[in-house]
């Protein structure tokens, strides 16, 4: 996959690729592919999209199943009482308490999203 190679010559290259990292590119290769399918869709290059659907559905054999938007709730709800936040200025505690989450599973935006949400609503 060329955007692991890609990676690996980075500066920014992660000192060891794991399998959370491999798991975030393939996120972002699904990710490119889902815009070139409407890109092709809307210049009526039907053939050119079905092929980036056929590779998007093998790239998410290699993805852990996602965690359900309750699921993600519940571990905000925890780290937010854990760390006894009561106001969106807490959403850098939460977060770090949230950094175990796998970005494969739970990706850092959602999550932040959240967060954000459910503080502003205390």
């Amino acid at each position: 996959m060329s955007d692991l190679t890609y990676l690996e010559k980075s500066p920014q290259a992660p000192a060891e690729v794991t399998d959370s990292v491999i798991q975030v590119l393939v996120q972002k290769s699904i990710k490119k592919r889902e815009e070139s399918v409407l890109s092709f869709q809307s210049a009526g290059r039907v053939d050119q999209a079905a092929q980036e659907t056929k590779e998007i559905e093998m790239l998410r054999v290699y993805l852990p199943k996602a965690m359900t938007e309750q699921e993600i709730e519940e571990a905000i709800r925890k780290a937010i009482q854990e760390q006894g936040a009561t106001s969106v200025k807490d959403l850098g505690k939460v977060m770090k308490e949230l950094g175990s989450l796998d970005p494969a599973r739970a990706p850092k935006k959602s999550v932040s999203d959240m967060v954000k949400k459910i503080l502003s609503s205390l």
